[in-house]
């Protein structure tokens, strides 16, 4: 019976097989820039790049372009970028201040690209109302004290943002989730944990909100669809809504990041 089945599958296989010799795609080369500026004197990365054609032997080297020219500019003061290494470019002493916009100008060879982009306030979002609910193990039912907790807050934000929550531990830090308040305040999930209820109750848990231009979250939702291994063109990074205009794709987008420590003890437990 096994060998009936690989049979039928190499048969199915080479069914849906597609010679691309000689296949022309339309392909006009651009330029791709992705960048985050925040608040503080720092010295500031972009990671630009150029789109390759679909067909032949790709090599990621083959992106590298290291003579593009531009500026950063909040209308007053302007910063120069200049090349560093591989796919990098700085800003050196760059100074971002929240409640700001920033407008980013690039030229390479004949190409132009720009775009606009507004540092959020730290104080656009606020957390209270901490709770968790325990899901009980259904495994283990001799110890009702072991199961699964779930972190929720009351969060109130703008709906001008996408709010990306990072938890900060001992051993590193792990993104959690991104989401979006479209009505001002909502009830979300901030993280959740696995093991016994007093362990988990003697725990200060930190977490990391990175709040950033809405745009982000288009790009967040959508980029996804880059990973699907069985559709090569894989439309969910085709219709993003990139703020990076004219010749080229990309995201320029403002960004702060606010701090949360709780104390889990003092948490409210409620049972599923």
């Amino acid at each position: 019976m096994k060998y009936i089945i690989a049979i039928f599958v190499l048969v199915f296989l080479s069914a849906c097989e597609k010679t691309l010799d000689d296949a022309v795609i339309p392909y006009v080369e651009q330029l791709v820039v992705f960048a985050d500026v925040k608040p503080g004197e720092y010295d500031l990365e972009l990671n630009i790049s150029k789109t390759l054609p679909v067909l032949g032997v790709l090599k990621p080297e083959d992106a590298i372009i290291s003579d593009v020219t531009g500026y950063i500019t909040d209308g007053n003061k302007r910063w120069n970028i200049e090349y560093n290494t591989k796919y990098k470019y700085i800003i050196k002493n760059f100074e971002g201040e929240a409640g700001k916009t920033y407008q980013l100008f690039l030229d390479w060879r004949g190409k132009h690209i720009e775009s606009k982009t507004t540092i959020p306030a730290g104080d656009e979002i606020s957390i209270s109302n901490y709770y968790m609910i325990f899901n009980e193990d259904d495994w283990n039912l001799e110890d009702e004290s072991w199961g699964e907790f779930t972190l929720m807050g009351h969060f109130k934000g703008s709906s001008e943002y996408v709010y990306l929550l990072s938890a900060e531990t001992s051993y590193g830090e792990y993104y959690t989730r991104h989401f979006m308040i479209p009505n001002g305040n909502t009830v979300s999930r901030i993280d959740w944990f696995w093991g016994e209820i007093n362990e988990i109750k003697n725990r200060n848990y930190t977490y990391k909100i990175e709040i950033t231009d809405k745009v982000y979250y288009d790009y967040l939702e959508n980029s996804r669809g880059n990973y699907d291994d069985f559709d090569f063109f894989s439309i969910g990074g085709l219709n993003i809504d990139w703020n990076v205009k004219g010749d080229g794709i990309g995201m320029f987008v403002g960004k702060n990041i606010k701090r949360e420590t709780v104390d889990l003890g003092s948490v409210k437990v409620v049972t599923n």
